[in-house]
């Protein structure tokens, strides 16, 4: 099986804007995502993290921020999961493995 890392560019910027303008300064948030987006995840988290508790969880083998298909990491005291990313399976998975917490879809 060969594994391909596939990088697909989006407007920073307005995924920044987005969370800004939807979530409430100091909470507490996961950013997950499939792995086309996970370079997006780590160029958001400096500029996310001025106002936010901002996590971007891991789980191994997977790059960080990374889930696909039903692999998807338990994660503690968020106020809530962004999910960037198309698909909701990949969603669901995280939503199963963490029911407490609301999450939410930017694609």
């Amino acid at each position: 099986m060969l594994y391909v890392f596939v990088d697909i560019k989006l407007d920073a910027t307005h995924f920044v804007n987005t969370v800004r303008h939807n979530f409430e300064a100091g909470k507490s948030l996961a950013l997950l995502s499939t792995i086309q987006f996970v370079t997006t995840l780590q160029s958001v988290y400096q500029d996310l993290c001025k106002d936010y508790q901002v996590e971007i969880p891991q789980c191994k083998p997977l790059s960080p921020g990374e889930i696909l298909g039903c692999t998807a990491p338990r994660i503690k005291h968020k106020d809530a999961f962004i999910y960037l990313g198309d698909g909701r399976l990949h969603l669901e998975a995280v939503m199963i493995a963490n029911p407490s917490t609301p999450a939410y879809m930017y694609t």
